[in-house]
Order: C-alpha cells, then structure tokens, then sequence
C-alpha cells in the first residue's frame, strides 16, 4: 500500500481466501467474458505517529467482470485477462504495529467501510484432472490495484500510552494499494468438449 501517512513503513500480509470464477468460453474464439468473487482479510496501515503504526483489519470482497484470451498447450491452458470491478472493504478493528510496548488502542466501532473501483490482472495455467469427467484444475495468480478515490470514512480513536497518556488518532484510507494473489481452482465444464 502507498500511504503518506505511513511514511516509508513497508507493509506485507498472508490471508488465505476464497474464489468463485464463471467464464463462458464460446467455439471457435479465443476471447471470452469471466465474473470473478473473492472474498479474504486484510490488515491495512492507517497512519503512522512516531514508531508506532495504526493498523485497520478489513474482511475485502471483490468482484469482477473480466475480458480474457487463452493459449492451448496439448491438454494444458494458459489463460489470461484484465477486468475490472469492485472492492469492498469492511473494517473489524484496529491493532498497532511497531514500538507497540504498552500502548493499548482504544478504537470503539463503527469502523472505517469503503466501496472502490479496482483493476485486475490475472494469469492462470489450466490442466485435465479425469479422463471421466470433465473437471479441471488451475493455479493462477492476479494482480490488483486500488485507488482510494473517497479516502474512505475518517476513523477516529485514541492510543493510551503509559507514559504520554491519550494520543489522538485521526484516519482514513488513501493513497494506493497493489494487491498480489495466488489461487487453486478445481473447475468443471457444462460443455462436451472440456475448455
């Protein structure tokens, strides 16, 4: 995530999450529409005072409409694509990071929602797993990114700290945010010739 207000903090984190994909893949075309649902949780820097940062925890649902071609590979596909869609992020609660010591965050709801347009990247190698039915199985990965247009609903809270007592904290979302992800998908084919 790219954030003024967080400065030069490099922020990571591993969520597992869950994906939903629909494509209809016409005869005889290499072009076909997708709608992709994913749904996952996040934890995304706020603001940042001093060597402590404020973190928010979000569930983020995702949807996307997607425009992609595919490569045949003998029995194997290489598909990809762009889309673009929506991201809905819903906050949980707030922790810290950093210096943290004894600080405790005091960060009653409600918390910060936010709805943003987003656009996806995705890449994905397609394989046959039975010769009796028509599934399927791919591994993939995807590339989103956010720009957080409304900066989100303005969060406010404080920090007690032991020794400087109650900090304030105002914040919101904003600035940017490029979102990898890698995926496991088992598919199965309404038609009679697999893809």
């Amino acid at each position: 995530m790219y954030n003024a207000a967080v400065g030069n903090y490099n922020h990571s984190l591993g969520a597992l999450g869950a994906r939903l994909n629909l494509r209809y893949v016409p005869q005889n075309t290499t072009f076909y529409p997708s709608l992709t649902a994913n749904a996952t949780a996040i934890r995304l820097p706020l603001v940042k005072l001093n060597d402590v940062v404020v973190n928010m925890r979000f569930t983020q649902i995702n949807a996307t409409i997607g425009v992609n071609s595919y490569k045949q590979l003998n029995n194997a596909q290489v598909h990809y694509g762009i889309g673009v869609g929506v991201s809905y992020l819903k906050g949980n609660g707030v922790e810290l990071t950093g210096k943290t010591e004894n600080r405790v965050p005091v960060a009653p709801p409600p918390y910060i929602d936010a709805l943003m347009p987003a656009v996806t990247l995705t890449a994905e190698y397609t394989f046959p797993i039975s010769k009796e039915k028509p599934l399927f199985a791919g591994i993939g990965g995807n590339l989103q990114y956010i720009h957080f247009f409304d900066n989100g609903r303005k969060y406010t809270s404080t920090i007690e700290d032991p020794q400087l007592g109650s900090i304030p904290v105002h914040a919101n979302l904003q600035g940017e945010m490029v979102n990898p992800g890698i995926y496991l998908l088992v598919y199965y084919s309404f038609n009679s010739r697999g893809y």
